[in-house]
Order: C-alpha cells, then structure tokens, then sequence
C-alpha cells in the first residue's frame, strides 16, 4: 500500500498499514483505484497491467520461500521492522510486493518493507515457487 500511495506522490506512513498480522490481502483494495484480478486471468492482466506506465500489480507471496530466495541470491536486505520471516520454515504468513515492470523472463518489484532497496529483478522460476495467489491492479 506504501509503494502505491508513493508512485501517486501521496503521503503515506508505514506505520498505517503494519497492525497485527495476519493482515488480510485484500486490504489494499481500502485505497481508490485497486481492483481485485480474478485467478483465471492473473497472468494476462498482470502482463497487460505491467506493459502499461500507468499501472502497478500487487501480488502476494509466501514470506517464508520469498526470505530464502532472497539470500539464495545474497540479498542483505534489512528493514526497521526485523525480519520479514525465516527462510526454513512455511509459516511466515503472506506479504505483498509490488511488481513495477516486466523483463523477457522477469519482473521488477517493489517492497515496501525494505524501504532502503530499489527496485529489484525477480526472474518468472522464483516468482513460481513464492506466489501466494492473490493478484490486485493498481490505478495511478
């Protein structure tokens, strides 16, 4: 929800949308402009949304795997809120990030909760093995 109100150059604290987990995956339709993309037609709509300068996809991952892809590929994120959760363990919960652009055979995404870090390149295998299934479409 940060990294949306942030691309609309909105104000935004990170401390609005971090209550107790388990937060739900649908609270990011709470901001105008979001729509839900109903599971049939995820691949296309992301792909159509992300060929667009206009539009943001928010997807949710499994917290767990997406940890442990992150230091397969040596990633030193860090973020004020502690860890996101542990790599060698399923129950992390979900989280959200924002895919921003579509490569050949990769996403660039967002992550809100290492605020610090750039955009960053998730290759399509890797998405596979943490996406959580949820899919939302952000307006500008």
């Amino acid at each position: 929800m940060c990294t949306i109100l942030k691309a609309r150059a909105q104000p935004y604290s990170e401390e609005t949308f971090h209550g107790p987990p388990p937060q739900p995956p649908s609270k990011v339709l709470n901001l105008p402009g979001v729509r839900r993309v109903l599971p049939q037609d995820q691949e296309r709509e992301i792909e159509l949304a992300l060929r667009s300068d206009a539009l943001l996809a928010v997807v949710t991952v499994m917290s767990s795997p997406y940890v442990a892809w992150q230091q397969r590929v040596g990633w030193p994120l860090a973020s004020i809120h502690g860890p996101l959760a542990q790599p060698d363990t399923f129950d992390g919960g979900l989280h959200a990030i924002v895919l921003v652009g579509r490569k050949a055979d990769r996403f660039s995404a967002l992550d809100s909760y290492f605020p610090a870090h750039d955009a960053f390149d998730i290759d399509d295998d890797a998405v596979a093995t943490f996406f959580a299934g949820h899919a939302y479409i952000a307006e500008p």
